[in-house]
Order: structure tokens, then sequence, then C-alpha cells
């Protein structure tokens, strides 16, 4: 029993002089500038990270085997020994940013064309899996303060289920840090699964930004189109990327770590009821109504398309069974009818009436625009020329009468131009 001792203080110096003589992380190279990522995020590239004017971090290191072996001895930890010192330091221990409890953050100001600012309350920690406390935005810092984030959406509640949010993310980091958004450009937000998926065909927005002129903060600004099919009250969203404070020795790959965000508490709204399962409701086929306009356009679709056919059909048709052509005396006497009959009823021949008649005796004997002179010349050998002379005189007298001294047509002389136009225009049999 009395080499257990002796055997530990052995191990202890062992694990002490290897604490000493192991070498240490190398910190990320200053002084490497990138440029910042802006549009939204397609296809892939490379990491992301911002210019570097300030050296490294020192690295974070856990306690030896020498002080834990002193604590469970009940021994006072060596001041002299780095690792026991970075076990009582608080700046020393290691505080990852996958934890997904948030940290106090700190009011910095964004540059003016993000338009945003980090909020300086306090940050609400759910710890509880079953209480989530909804805050927006909701804050964290990590790594010291080094790296701090807000989650933030212009609406976080009353939402409904598969309905488009908008969610923005902000992300401050010092120079020299680096964020992998490879994950983003495969539209992935947790690396453990997330109960929220980007939208369908929109594309995620990046921009990174300096937040001071010097150049050691930049600020990452991310807008995600995501949207939810869970029915919980409270659902809570992280968004998972990958980034990395140090390189370790002789390696050339950065030791990634997992960034998460806070819990940002997403408050949905009740759809139907307060159960757990989403109701179907009627899925039968519902009716579509067509509009009013419907009724119009269809019809006048269907007459514009057919209209050349229907044309070209009327045509062949004509051709084919032509219709009945009207004789030109069934034309006149349907004139002269009208004519006496209006005069009848207005109780004289007024010039107007005279004048249709002479206008379809004209038209009748094909002589519509000549004189007296020229129908006897061009109608010589007709037996009715005669009678179509005077009866187109006497019309003309009536209507070329002046106004002071009219010249109006007795019943007598009404009965002879009737009895005229019989002869001129022989009688249609159905009249």
């Amino acid at each position: 029993m009395k080499l257990l001792p002796i055997l530990a203080l052995l191990l202890a110096a062992g694990a002490t002089a290897s604490a000493f003589g192991a070498p240490q992380p190398a910190a990320l190279p200053t002084g490497a500038p990138v440029a910042p990522v802006t549009g939204p995020l397609t296809g892939s590239g490379p990491t992301v990270a911002a210019p570097s004017t300030v050296p490294g971090v020192a690295p974070v290191n856990t306690p030896g085997a020498s002080a834990v072996l002193g604590q469970m001895m009940g021994a006072t930890p060596d001041p002299a020994d780095p690792a026991a010192a970075a076990a009582d330091d608080p700046d020393k221990k290691p505080d990852p940013c996958s934890a997904t409890a948030p940290a106090a953050a700190q009011s910095v100001a964004l540059p003016p064309d993000l338009g945003i600012f980090f909020d300086a309350g306090s940050a609400t920690t759910n710890t509880d899996a079953t209480t989530l406390v909804p805050k927006n935005p909701m804050p964290k810092t990590c790594e010291h303060g080094r790296v701090s984030m807000q989650v933030m959406m212009d609406q976080p509640f009353a939402n409904r289920i598969g309905a488009l949010l908008s969610i923005q993310v902000l992300i401050k980091a010092d120079a020299g840090i680096l964020i992998d958004f490879g994950s983003l450009r495969q539209n992935v937000l947790s690396f453990s699964g997330s109960d929220f998926q980007v939208v369908k065909d929109m594309d995620i927005e990046l921009k990174a930004q300096p937040a001071n002129k010097e150049k050691t903060v930049f600020i990452y600004k991310i807008v995600l189109p995501v949207q939810t099919f869970k029915t919980d009250k409270d659902i809570a969203f992280n968004l998972d990327l990958k980034y990395a404070v140090d390189v370790p020795p002789n390696t050339k790959q950065p030791n990634w770590k997992v960034l998460t965000t806070p819990d940002f508490v997403v408050t949905t709204s009740n759809t139907a009821d307060n159960g757990n399962q989403l109701q179907e409701g009627n899925v039968d086929k519902a009716t579509v109504r067509s509009p009013w306009a419907m009724w119009f356009l269809v019809p006048a679709a269907v007459f514009f398309i057919f209209w050349p056919s229907v044309k070209r059909f009327v045509f062949w048709l004509n051709r084919v069974r032509p219709g009945r052509k009207i004789p030109a005396e069934e034309v006149a006497w349907k004139v002269f009818r009208k004519v006496f009959n209006d005069a009848k009823d207005y109780g004289r021949m007024s010039p107007e009436f005279v004048k249709k008649i002479e206008a379809a005796l004209r038209v009748y004997i094909v002589q519509e625009s000549a004189t007296l002179e020229e129908i006897k010349f061009r109608m010589k050998g007709n037996p009715q020329l005669d009678t179509i002379i005077r009866v187109i005189g006497n019309l003309q007298a009536v209507h070329w009468a002046r106004t002071d001294r009219p010249f109006n047509l007795s019943e007598r002389a009404l009965d002879d131009l009737y009895a005229d136009l019989k002869k001129i225009v022989p009688m249609p049999k159905n009249f």
C-alpha cells in the first residue's frame, strides 16, 4: 500500500514533463486577405475568412495529469504548472460555439448598409428541452467573446405550417477566425438534422463586411428562406457551421469545430385545434369555378379560330346552291309601295317622297345620273320611253319647285303616276 503514493507521484511528474515539452497548436496566420462574400449561395466555394490584422489566439489547454492527481489527493496546484494555471484561469477555459445555451451578448453596431444592430440585452438560456423561451433577437457569444451571433426574424410568432419564414443570422467574428459556409451551399441547416428546411428554388443570401475601420472584426449576415411542417407550438431553430480558431501543429488543416446558433424559438399558430395530429380535413376534389370572363372569352376564341373555315364554307355553298336573287321590279315596287303608304299617312306627296320614287325608277331603268335628253338617246326604241320621260319630268317638277311656290300633285295626278309606274315597272305577283 505504501507504493501507491510513490507511483502516483511518478505518473504526475511524467505528465508534467510531457505537458512542457509537447508542441503547442499554431495560431492562424495573420494578414491573409480574402475578399468579402456577397450575393446568394450558389455552387461550391472555399472557406470564408476575414483579413487578419491581429495576432492569433494562444492555444487552449486542458488541465494536466499533475493537476488532476493533485486535486484527487488534496494537494494544492503548482502555480508554475501551465495546465493548472489554465484550469484556474476562466479566460483559458474551453468556450466552444457548439453549445446551444447562449451567453451574454455585447452591443456592436453593424455597418450602415447591413442595417441591423446587435441587441445589448441579456441572453436567455434554453437549457430545458421542454421549455423554450422565445426571444427576438436571440444572442450568443463564445470563444471568450471572439465570436458572437444573433438570430432574428421579422415575425417569429403566429406562423402557419409550411409558411415561408425569413430567418436572419448575424455572426460577428474576429479577423483570423475561419468560418466554413460550404454546408449552406448544400442547404444543410444542422449536422444532426433540423425541423426546418430551405425552401425549394430559393437562394440563401450571404454577406460579409468589416465591422470597423481597422478590419479587426467582421460581420456575416445570412438570410435563410426556410419552412417547417412540424405541428409543435414552439419550434427551436439552430444553424450549424464549421469554424476554426487555430491550426494544430504539424498539420495544414485547421482545427475545425462546430458553431451552433442559439435556440431561436419560432411560435406557430393553431390551424384547427390544439391536438398533436394534423387533421386532413376534406380531401375530395374541389370544384373549380370559372371566372365570369370565361363565358365571353371561350366563344370569342372559338369564333376567331373557326371563322376562316366558316367563311370558306359559305362561299362554296353560295356557288353550289346560290340563294334567291331578288328581281329588279320587286326591289322597285317595295320602294313605291312604302312611299305611297307613307304619303297617304302624311296627307300629301312631299318632295322627299317624290325623290325616293324617282331614285327607285332610275335604278330600275339603269339611268341613275342621266338627264332627260340622255335617257331619250340611250333608251331610243323602248316602247315605254314616252311614259318614262313624262313620269320623271313630273317628279322633277315637284322636287325642283321653289319653296315659295311649291308644286303639289293632285289626287288625280297621283293616280296617273301610280298607273304609269305599273306600265313602266311590272308589278310582281306577290304584291
